[in-house]
C-alpha cells in the first residue's frame, strides 16, 4: 500500500489510538509513510491540520470501513463528532 501522500508507506497509523480504545485491526489503521516522529505518520501524530485533513479525505474515499469501526467503538454520534475534531471531515 500506499501513503494517501503517494510515497510508500513505512508505516501503520491507528485512527483510533490504542490508548483510546482502538484495536490492532485493519479497519483501524492506515498505511502512511515515515516513522512517528518523520513523515505523514510523523506529521499526523504532531497534530498537523493539513497532513489530518489530506489523510481524512483519504479514509474517507478508500476505507469507508474505518468510519464504521470508529463509529462502532464510540457509538454513532461519539464516533462522528470524534471524526470530525480529529479529521476534519463531516460523516453522516
Amino acid at each position: 500500500r500506499e501513503c494517501p501522500c503517494g510515497k510508500p508507506s513505512a508505516t501503520g497509523h491507528h485512527v483510533l489510538a490504542r490508548g483510546q480504545g482502538g484495536d490492532d485491526v485493519g479497519a483501524n489503521i492506515v498505511p502512511l509513510c515515515g516513522s512517528g516522529t518523520t513523515g505523514c505518520h510523523g506529521l499526523i501524530e504532531a497534530e498537523d491540520e493539513k497532513t489530518r485533513r489530506m489523510g481524512g479525505r483519504w479514509v474517507k474515499k478508500h476505507r469507508p470501513d474505518t468510519f464504521a469501526y470508529v463509529k462502532g467503538k464510540l457509538g454513532d454520534s461519539a464516533g462522528r463528532d470524534w471524526l470530525k475534531r480529529r479529521l476534519f471531515l463531516t460523516v453522516r
